[in-house]
C-alpha cells in the first residue's frame, strides 16, 4: 500500500533567519508546496507553519496581512507535522555532525 503522506523535498535555510527550511511534500498524490520549519528568535524549538501567502490589508491602513492557504485535517496535518520536524532534526544533526570544529 502506498504512503498516504510523502516529504519529497527539505531545503535547509542558511544564516540566523527564522524560517530555518522549505518543505514539499505530497498527500494522495497532491504536492503541496513550501510548509516552513519556522524558529522565531527566543524559541527553543522550531514548529511548521502551513503554506500562506501575504497581502496588504485594506482594513488595516495597508499593513501586511498573512493568510494559510493550505488548511489539512487535523490528523493529517498532525502527521506531515511530525514528518516535517523529524526529518529537519535528523537533517540538522547530520549537517552538526559533518561540521569542523573551531580552534
Amino acid at each position: 500500500m502506498d504512503e498516504v503522506v510523502k516529504l519529497l523535498d527539505l531545503r535547509m535555510t542558511k544564516g540566523e533567519k527564522a524560517t530555518r527550511a522549505f518543505v514539499d511534500i505530497e498527500i494522495y498524490g497532491i504536492k503541496i508546496k513550501d510548509f516552513r520549519v519556522y524558529q522565531p528568535n527566543g524559541n527553543p524549538s522550531p514548529m511548521i507553519r502551513n503554506p500562506f501567502t501575504n497581502y496588504r490589508s485594506p482594513t488595516k491602513a495597508g499593513s501586511i496581512s498573512y493568510r494559510q492557504i493550505v488548511d489539512l485535517p487535523p490528523s493529517i496535518e498532525k502527521e506531515v507535522h511530525v514528518m516535517i520536524l523529524s526529518e529537519y532534526y535528523r537533517r540538522a544533526k547530520e549537517k552538526d555532525h559533518g561540521a569542523v570544529p573551531r580552534s
